[in-house]
């Protein structure tokens, strides 16, 4: 089980299921500029792996009203469900392709 900090978020994720340390900087500037967008925003990860991503969009950004992680994986759906668990992130988790 890998184990990762990252904003304001904490989450775990077994091997193959995919979260790219790498893509921190980008995860870093992508909520900075949800952040900066106004309105109410409705957000979809639809390729949320670990959940990593839509998960610091709703706790970094006031401005996020929901969050709706979805992944084709079974396996990443119950890790991005237990990551928003253990983030107190009420979203909603499913399973399903990003092209539907």
């Amino acid at each position: 089980m890998h184990k990762a900090a990252e904003g304001s978020v904490r989450i775990t994720h077994p091997e193959g299921v995919f979260c790219n340390p790498e893509m921190e900087l980008c995860r870093d500037v992508s909520s900075l500029a949800v952040g900066a967008i106004g309105g109410k925003l409705s957000v979809l990860d639809a390729f949320c792996a670990s959940g990593i991503r839509g998960l610091r969009y709703a706790k970094e950004n006031r401005n996020v009203k929901s969050l709706h992680l979805s992944d084709w994986s079974l396996r990443a759906v119950a890790v991005a469900r237990k990551n928003a668990r253990a983030n107190k992130v009420k979203c909603a988790v499913s399973k399903g392709e990003a092209c539907e």
